[in-house]
């Protein structure tokens, strides 16, 4: 799965994805979830990047697969759709 959001590829097919988890990858470099993206101490989190991207995408009007959704979810910590997640 690859999706593109926040000028990068959110991906689950990447060597430097073990097991499948999402890694995102912007200007040719892979951030893990905790992973600062941009210079400098102010630059947010990837997880936190993709989080505000998927919202502000959503509210203007862009759908997400339930899929896409999870990859997502996954990476940004974000609820899951999955109706047996308990969540």
């Amino acid at each position: 799965m690859q999706i593109e959001i926040a000028n990068g590829i959110l991906t689950t097919r990447h060597p430097a994805s073990p097991d499948g988890e999402p890694v995102f990858i912007r200007d040719g470099v892979i951030h893990q979830p905790a992973d600062s993206v941009g210079p400098g101490e102010t630059a947010p989190p990837a997880g936190d990047l993709i989080a505000d991207e998927y919202a502000r995408a959503a509210d203007a009007g862009r759908r997400f697969s339930r899929l896409e959704y999870n990859v997502i979810a996954r990476f940004a910590g974000l609820p899951s759709m999955n109706p047996c997640s308990g969540e």
